[in-house]
């Protein structure tokens, strides 16, 4: 081959990029946003380049260790790749040269297709033209950012799933529910319970966790914010005891073997896979107790509630944040609580129902994948209208949100009042129109 028919290439300079990209994470971010696997010259470099853009998309930390058990490279072609960068300082020129190079090697692909395209007689030269016209602008060697094949994307999602033990799915343990959210959330999603006092947030959130626990078997780590660690297990106990708070108190003074049969139950049944936490943690701190117990899912009680924040509107842009940041990293579920500010909860009493807006803004509902919102009516009247005072206070649950299901749905979710715990089934309901003395939502409904 003549020398002038050498495709434009800078292989040393292929290799930096690579070596960079393995040295510094903030290489690699930079190469995924400038460069495509197809901007390599060498066959083996783009092998390399997307092996290590997979595992970045993971999550995971990429260095020449990590290479090298993941693509069986040798520690002299890994040398290779490092020596070609004694100093970082020139990453940025090396990336430039890689797709310099790239540009010129598809001005002449495309200038052959001109060519091409010139010669023919089959096409009307004002075809001609705009064709060519649009193949040139294609070799803009102008900044940009690399539109990445989704394939990779794909790529490194099969990785994850195959690295599951069974499918993790997080579900509320209410059927219907669940149903409307196609199961449940997956590990890197995120469930929102938005709701105001007494809705029973958290005894939803304990119903998700002890059927995680039962049906996957993985670790959870409950971030208490709002309630002490020794009540949240309490919580916990009341279901299996059969009683309210203050009398699983008394049994614990009494010394009760029913108290102790019951913890036994709960002990075997979490077999050291439930971790609670409380107290004022901050981001950091929560970012550091994630990372120690590295659980499958994390649940935190509630989202404004963490400290370190001026405001709950700021705390609640700030967490939001870094759950961004975590469901990519973490490889968890996140189940996150959320209040309601006084306005929202006037406006549920008044029918305006299953919007999901908390306290701080739309930002949590804007990342989560689902958002459930809970709301505490009023008991259905009587068929005469009159208020029936002998039945409890219903929990609505409205579908406020969901990826893969339908939202907008209403369910009474039934519950037991005493032990404060919900049975996991429900009755849909929907919203009727609104007298003062009359309940938000209707028993009556004619279907979906």
């Amino acid at each position: 081959m003549a020398k002038s028919d050498t495709p434009p290439m800078a292989l040393d300079s292929e290799r930096a990029v690579l070596g960079g990209c393995l040295l510094d994470a903030s290489c690699l971010s930079l190469a995924s946003r400038t460069l495509e696997e197809s901007d390599f010259f060498d066959t083996r470099h783009r092998q390399v380049f997307r092996a290590v853009q997979v595992e970045a998309l993971r999550g995971n930390a990429v260095d020449e260790v990590i290479l090298a058990q993941k693509m069986k490279v040798a520690q002299s072609e890994l040398a290779s790749y490092i020596d070609a960068i004694p100093t970082l300082q020139t990453f940025q020129r090396h990336l430039a040269i890689v797709r310099e190079k790239a540009v010129r090697r598809l001005m002449a692909e495309r200038a052959r297709e001109i060519y091409a395209l010139a010669m023919s007689e089959k096409k009307a030269i004002t075809d001609v033209t705009q064709e060519a016209h649009r193949l040139i602008r294609e070799c803009s060697a102008a900044e940009r950012i690399a539109v990445t094949d989704p394939t990779l994307h794909q790529e490194a999602y099969e990785q994850q799933v195959r690295s599951w033990d069974g499918l993790p799915v997080l579900r509320t343990g209410i059927d219907p529910v669940d149903n409307e959210m196609s199961g449940g959330i997956l590990p890197g999603e995120i469930l929102s319970l938005v709701g105001g006092e007494g809705s029973m947030k958290t005894s939803l959130a304990l119903k998700a966790v002890d059927t995680y626990l039962q049906e996957v078997g993985r670790k959870v780590l409950f971030v208490s914010l709002d309630m002490p660690a020794y009540q949240v297990n309490l919580r916990r106990l009341m279901p299996i005891i059969g009683m309210n708070e203050m009398e699983i108190l008394e049994a614990i003074k009494s010394d009760s073997p029913e108290y102790k049969r019951a913890v036994d139950v709960l002990t075997e049944r979490d077999a050291g896979l439930f971790r609670v936490i409380d107290g004022d943690y901050t981001v950091a701190d929560l970012e550091r107790a994630i990372r120690t117990e590295s659980p499958a899912v994390v649940v935190l009680d509630y989202l404004t509630a963490v400290a370190g924040f001026k405001d709950e509107l700021d705390a609640a842009r700030g967490v939001t944040a870094a759950l961004r940041r975590w469901k990519s990293e973490m490889g968890c579920a996140f189940l996150v609580l959320n209040q309601m500010s006084d306005i929202a909860l006037s406006n549920q009493r008044n029918g305006d129902v299953g919007t999901g807006r908390g306290l701080g803004g739309g930002s949590i509902r804007r990342l989560a994948d689902v958002v459930l919102e809970l709301f505490k009516d009023k008991p259905p009247t009587s068929e005469d209208g009159t208020p029936n005072f002998d039945t409890q206070h219903r929990i609505i649950c409205s579908v406020a949100k969901t990826r893969r299901g339908q939202n907008g749905r209403h369910y009474s979710l039934h519950y037991e009042g005493k032990t404060m715990t919900f049975s996991g089934s429900a009755s849909p309901v929907k919203i009727r129109s609104k007298k003062s003395s009359e309940s938000v939502f209707s028993d009556s409904f004619g279907g979906f």
